[in-house]
């Protein structure tokens, strides 16, 4: 269990800085075809795309569109943590709280199973005279 979420954790950091693009093919303005991988691919329903040379495809309107949706991660972005600065005042309190507070205490162990319990003086359900009948 913990292997797969370790390489789903890994798989995500990839893909985060890696980036990547969805790509859609649009053949007379509805999705015939969708991908999603690394870089840009180029997609195709089966039918001939118009060549730039001829005169009259040139004109018309083709009817396949590639849409191109890149994903990538800013290089340049700015991180919104500032620096972590270590106060001296607040090492002394955390060294003195945990460190040495628990380093200086000794454990004494009590067993219980052994000793008696204590004696009873007086007996209780008397003292407050409540009784059961």
């Amino acid at each position: 269990m913990k292997k797969a979420i370790s390489i789903f954790l890994a798989s995500i950091i990839l893909l985060s800085s890696v980036g990547f693009a969805i790509n859609t093919h649009l053949c007379e303005g509805r999705a015939v075809d969708s991908s999603i991988s690394m870089g840009v691919e180029l997609l195709d329903c089966g039918m001939p795309m118009p060549n730039n040379n001829d005169d009259e495809q040139f004109d018309k309107q083709s009817c396949c569109q590639n849409h191109h949706q890149v994903v990538e991660v800013d290089q340049n972005q700015n991180n919104p943590f500032p620096a972590f600065e270590l106060n001296d005042i607040f090492f002394v309190a955390f060294a003195n709280t945990f460190l040495i507070s628990v380093s200086g205490t000794q454990k004494v162990q009590v067993n219980y199973l052994t000793s008696p319990p204590p004696l009873v003086k007086q007996d209780i359900l008397v003292l407050y005279q409540s009784f059961l009948i």
